[in-house]
């Protein structure tokens, strides 16, 4: 199976966990695959998955945590993908990602910080409006002026942390100048600065 299907488990509100093998040939989770899954606590994705669709885990408001196996080949997380995971406390995003789509974390009301990989090279709009607590997000990636427009961030104060290696001192600049227009509350910290 490459597939769990459109709507495969749509609204099974006492589904409670779900198991998906190792090794095994999944490639896509479908759009609104869990939509609903009220009752569903925690998922692992195995590492085969490249694509998570829109809606995929939707409504899942007992989803505390979301497991990524070693060596994860995710490329792609949806539109409203984790939208109102109320209960969503930590994700780590695989490093092989480099979409995340509109809304993918709207409303998810406990995720207090996030990580974005190195290979990100688009965030959709309203990524993480709604994300009352996130306080905390760590570029490993360049971010773009269009990403940090789509963040939509409610809280006024938080850290962002840059581990991303700026080519030339403007390049630098810029983006902390950016971020600090859109966001003067956050405290931004360089962690590789360029030296002049």
């Amino acid at each position: 199976m490459q597939t769990i299907g459109e709507c495969a488990f749509y609204g099974c509100i006492n589904l409670e966990s779900i198991t998906i093998p190792s090794g095994s040939e999944l490639k896509t989770i479908g759009d609104y695959a869990f939509y609903h899954c009220s009752s569903l606590t925690s998922i692992t994705i195995p590492s085969e998955v490249t694509e998570i669709k829109d809606n995929a885990f939707d409504g899942c408001s007992k989803l505390t945590s979301i497991t990524f196996q070693s060596g994860s080949e995710l490329q792609t997380i949806g539109s409203y993908a984790f939208y109102h995971c109320i209960n969503l406390e930590s994700i780590t995003i695989p490093s092989e990602v480099t979409e995340i789509k509109d809304n993918a974390f709207d409303g998810c009301l406990k995720l207090a910080s996030i990580n974005i990989p190195e290979g990100v090279t688009k965030i959709g709009d309203s990524v993480f409006e709604g994300c009352s607590n996130l306080g905390t997000i760590r570029f490993e990636c360049k971010p773009t002026n269009e990403m940090i427009d789509n963040l939509k961030l409610p809280k006024t104060t938080g850290n962002f942390i840059l581990s991303y290696n700026f080519s030339n001192d403007d390049e630098q600049t810029d983006t902390c100048n950016y971020l600090k227009g859109k966001y003067p509350g956050w405290n931004i910290e360089v962690l590789n600065p360029v030296q002049t």
